[in-house]
């Protein structure tokens, strides 16, 4: 039996010939035992099976390497039985593939719906748009990271709704899609109150009817989504929230919302450019923030300016930015003095001679006592100080 499960611990694609459903008894065995003896023997695997199957299927992975190890992936590019046919023969082909495929997906992920604690959607792009339904059975989920992928904006709010027991979300590099039918009904993506670290980064919406209309097209990736917005955070309470990581680079109106309504939060991550006055002002009413990281991708952007009279200290303990160029240090040498209250800075950085300006600033605030400079790959240098 191909599958695409992957083992909880090995993280490893599963490729058996063991049927967990189904006891078969192969070879001379059945000449020395007689219907009852074999009888319990079925019974006997069949309790082993019980007790194993929670604890071999607690994780599921799958992305593109997994799919392709299946016989009947539909976008086999090395299939040489196909080699002989013309382009409109291997495309009617390929497109009677997409339903056995989808058909024999969801009767291997029913067999895990109920154990399975980790689900990871890993890259699968348009294929993922008729995989995630299926997880709608996915009911004990505590951990879900979905990236790169395309999903049907609607069904994935009611799968999120239904996750009581979900604590960790992953949605990054991922396109919503609704309907035209859909187009006028709100945006907003709601999540789980059992929700405590969510990763939101570069999700786009898109208004589109390809994947009913025309799904081999859709999902041969024949048909280019040209327009579309970046769906932002919708500002929502959710209690037991302790960290955020928020991967928008445009200063956020709901990021600052957000924040307002989530003042228990413990570790944040954001883009350096949300640095804003607005920003920094919601920063400093969360009273349990004790972990901030700053990070950019090297972007072309306006440095935000830090009013000199924010007098409102954050309380800080563990603040880690990732600085590539002078303007990033700019706004460094801004924010660290309204955190006077830090026990350990982490710096990671390009070039060694931004670190000479950034120095003197830290020794003339006398918050650290010592540092520790860790040398990586692509000429990056970690220094971290510590009291």
């Amino acid at each position: 039996m191909n599958s695409i499960l992957t083992h909880s611990s090995l993280n490893i694609t599963t490729n058996t010939n063991i049927d967990w459903e189904i006891t078969i008894l192969n070879g001379i065995v059945h000449e020395y035992l007689n219907k009852q003896e074999l009888s319990e023997i079925s019974l006997t695997t069949r309790r082993i099976r019980r007790k194993l199957y929670p604890l071999l299927f607690t994780k599921l992975r799958t992305n593109p390497k997994v799919l392709y190890s299946m016989p009947n992936f539909f976008q086999h590019r090395d299939n040489f039985d196909f080699d002989r046919l013309s382009y409109s023969e291997r495309y009617r082909a390929n497109k009677a593939q997409i339903d056995p495929f989808f058909t024999q997906a969801t009767t291997e992920l029913e067999r895990v719906a109920k154990t399975c604690k980790v689900l990871n959607l890993d890259q699968l792009r348009k294929v993922c748009y008729f995989l995630i339904p299926i997880t709608s059975q996915f009911l004990n989920l505590y951990e879900i990271y979905i990236y790169n992928c395309y999903l049907p904006f609607y069904k994935l709010n009611d799968i999120l709704k239904n996750l009581s027991k979900l604590e960790v979300l992953k949605l990054d590099h991922i396109i919503l899609l609704k309907s035209t039918e859909e187009s006028e009904l709100p945006n907003d993506l709601g999540f789980p109150p059992s929700l405590k670290s969510l990763i939101y980064g570069n999700v786009k919406l898109v208004v589109n009817d390809s994947p009913q209309l025309h799904t081999a097209e859709f999902v041969y990736n024949q048909i280019p989504f040209y327009s579309g917005i970046r769906l932002d955070l919708l500002p929502q309470n959710i209690p037991l929230l302790n960290s955020l990581t928020y991967s928008n680079y445009n200063p956020s109106q709901n990021l600052i919302k957000f924040l307002g309504l989530n003042s228990h939060l413990e570790d944040l991550t954001l883009s350096i450019t949300q640095l804003t006055p607005s920003t920094l002002s919601a920063l400093s009413s969360i009273s349990n923030l004790e972990c901030l990281k700053l990070e950019t991708n090297d972007l072309s952007f306006e440095v935000p300016y830090i009013t000199p009279g924010f007098n409102n200290p954050l309380k800080l303990k563990d603040l880690t930015l990732i600085l590539l160029n002078s303007s990033d240090f700019n706004i460094a040498k801004q924010f660290i003095q309204l955190t006077p209250n830090l026990t350990k800075l982490t710096i990671r950085a390009l070039n060694d001679q931004l670190f000479e300006e950034f120095n003197y600033l830290i020794n003339t605030l006398n918050y650290f006592a010592k540092y520790e400079d860790t040398f990586g790959g692509f000429n990056f240098i970690t220094r971290v100080y510590t009291k």
